[in-house]
């Protein structure tokens, strides 16, 4: 009697094991499945599709941290990504957030490539910049160009986004070298058709009306806008954006007929300088406040220089 109940308890135990083992197979089948039909977010970013982007690296994030662990470096790609669609969206400080636990995992995995450390620095310095965190958001990028392979896009792209930043605290002649090579680089890698492109070019043109030189900006900014318009339509921050660059260059230039054909695109409960300018990297759209056109002319000793 005895030993029959033990036989009949460990066949009982050895099925509950292996319909676990069954369950969780079909589970994460299911998983990588699911994630496959998914539609990719990066073309719903594209589209400003925000929302959908949003809720679809929700559930990725949701799928993968039980599938694989919340330490798994692949759980880190989708806090990556979600951060940069809380940037698009101007929700700055869970941004922060999203960024910080990706570089946490990123640098606790012992075979973690040093890209995956740069994008989450880059990352986490545009969202520091669009919280307000001024003290370290340019560290934090200067960090991420020192662990990125030169050339690369991801240097590019922080590249880009140091120059921003500058232009952002008011220091354009530090932004303009490094605006004007992410710039070249982008027409090379991209194609001058390229969003990312677009985009390089019309914060070099902010920074040349900041510096006023007007007649070097206006080519790019009349270029830019159509372009942005096109891929975003009319209400979209980034439209609005282009807009606003084109009023302030014309307004500092002393052309007002010329602002005003422009200003009367602008939403009517606008304040124009909300919109001057933007921190972006991978196209983040953190706000920044006008730079000055009398920028502190000491202020580009050494900070074009990228390591």
């Amino acid at each position: 009697m005895g030993t029959c109940t033990l036989l009949a308890e460990w066949t009982f135990a050895r099925r509950f094991v292996y319909g676990l083992i069954i369950f969780g197979t079909i589970n994460a089948i299911l998983i990588i499945f699911r994630e496959r039909e998914k539609p990719r977010q990066g073309p719903l970013r594209d589209k400003g599709e925000l929302p959908a982007a949003h809720e679809l690296l929700e559930a990725e994030l949701n799928d993968r941290v039980a599938l694989l662990g919340d330490q798994h470096p692949d759980v880190a790609v989708s806090l990556h990504n979600l951060g940069l669609v809380l940037l698009d969206e101007g929700r700055y400080v869970e941004a922060v957030q999203r960024f910080e636990e990706a570089l946490r995992i990123c640098r606790a995995t012992p075979d973690s490539q040093k890209a995956a450390i740069g994008r989450a620095l880059t990352g986490l310095a545009a969202a520091l910049h669009g919280s307000g965190e001024h003290l370290t958001d340019v560290a934090r990028c200067q960090e991420a160009l020192t662990v990125l392979t030169r050339g690369t896009p991801d240097h590019v792209e922080a590249l880009g986004l140091l120059g921003r930043l500058h232009l952002g605290h008011g220091h354009a002649r530090a932004a303009e070298p490094l605006l004007r090579t992410n710039l070249e680089l982008l027409q090379q890698s991209l194609g001058p058709e390229h969003l990312r492109t677009v985009l390089g070019a019309r914060a070099l043109a902010s920074c040349l009306t900041a510096l006023r030189r007007f007649d070097e900006a206006e080519p790019l900014l009349l270029d830019s806008y159509p372009k942005i318009k096109t891929v975003f339509g009319d209400h979209h921050r980034l439209t609005v954006e282009a807009v606003a660059a084109l009023i302030r260059l014309y307004t500092d230039w002393g052309k007002p007929l010329e602002a005003e054909r422009y200003r009367v695109l602008l939403p009517g409960d606008v304040p124009l300088g909300e919109f001057e300018g933007a921190a972006q990297a991978l196209q983040e759209l953190a706000d920044v406040q006008r730079t000055p056109a009398d920028d502190d002319p000491d202020d580009g000793g050494g900070a074009g220089k990228v390591e």
